[in-house]
């Protein structure tokens, strides 16, 4: 399988992560922890991170259950919210 990624630029600096396809076929962050790019790093420095984060070989995740989506779900954002220090979705843009 092959690795789907996301770049999120922020104004202290660009998160990758990586994200898991689940059984049903959804795409979710597969909860790893976000590699942090300074805004500054060279081509090299963030090349050397994408391949970071692809390089785990991609795997699938099992769907949530109806009742895991909303208290699951959140979870890997909520990880990469805490790691980037802001709570939400809203201030993490």
């Amino acid at each position: 399988m092959v690795p789907v990624l996301s770049v999120y630029g922020r104004p202290d600096a660009d998160y990758l992560v990586r994200h898991a396809r689940t059984t049903s076929g959804v795409w979710l962050l597969d909860g790893s922890p976000a590699v942090v790019v300074p805004l500054n790093a060279t081509p090299e420095i963030l090349s050397d991170a994408v391949w970071k984060v692809a390089a785990p070989e991609a795997r699938g995740i099992p769907h949530p259950s109806q009742q895991d989506w909303t208290r699951d779900g959140k979870e890997p954002s909520t990880a990469l919210f805490a790691q980037a220090g802001v709570r939400s979705g809203k201030s993490f843009e």
